[in-house]
């Protein structure tokens, strides 16, 4: 019996090829790919300025809502002003540590002074409380500040009783003594420098 016979097949030079892609086809895709591209960055951008957003009122909040506890607290007749620092502000809170906070207060009384503003900035504040939505208080390790004194007050109150002035040298003035604010007493310490501000100040 005889095998049959392989007969071996050639392709035909008229066979069918896949045609190259026309630049029609390939600019389409070219199109294509770049709205992809476009949209995938404009949703980014989006997302981002949400967040940034989003951060931004809850800073704006936390500030509010410090504010509202401080004259409270401290019975102040007017809200101060809290300015929390460090960007983004959402992570800090979820750490529970805050960069800085600055607190500037407004019309301070104090005893038989009044203060004419009182300014000041703690730095590495930790936050008491189970989560950023649950906060207590806070501990401050160190706190920097400054107080506005009207001449008025100086002159009526503070050089006769609590605080007291002498000369520290040439053109100087040493201030010393402590001061009631608010139910605490404040240590104040200045060294002043007395110049000439023009032909007749």
């Amino acid at each position: 019996m005889r095998s049959p016979h392989h007969i071996p097949t050639h392709s035909s030079p008229f066979e069918a090829h896949p045609a190259p892609p026309t630049p029609h086809r390939r600019t389409r895709r070219r199109r294509r790919r770049g709205r992809l591209a476009l949209k995938a960055v404009a949703s980014l951008a989006v997302l981002a300025a949400f967040l940034t957003l989003a951060d931004r009122w809850a800073v704006l909040y936390a500030e509010r809502k410090a504010a509202d506890t401080l004259k409270d607290r401290l019975r102040l007749t007017a809200a101060p002003e809290v300015e929390i620092g460090g960007f983004p502000f959402l992570p800090q809170l979820v750490d529970k540590r805050l960069d800085s906070v600055k607190v500037t207060v407004p019309d301070v009384a104090a005893d038989r002074v009044t203060l004419a503003a009182v300014s000041a900035t703690a730095q590495d504040i930790r936050l008491d409380g189970d989560g950023p939505t649950s906060v207590r208080g806070a501990r401050v390790p160190e706190l920097h500040g400054d107080a506005l004194l009207s001449f008025a007050d100086l002159n009526r109150e503070l050089g006769a009783s609590q605080v007291t002035f002498r000369g520290a040298g040439r053109d100087r003035v040493a201030v010393r003594g402590t001061l009631p604010v608010a139910g605490h007493d404040l240590r104040l310490r200045a060294d002043v420098r007395v110049a000439r501000d023009g032909e007749r100040g």
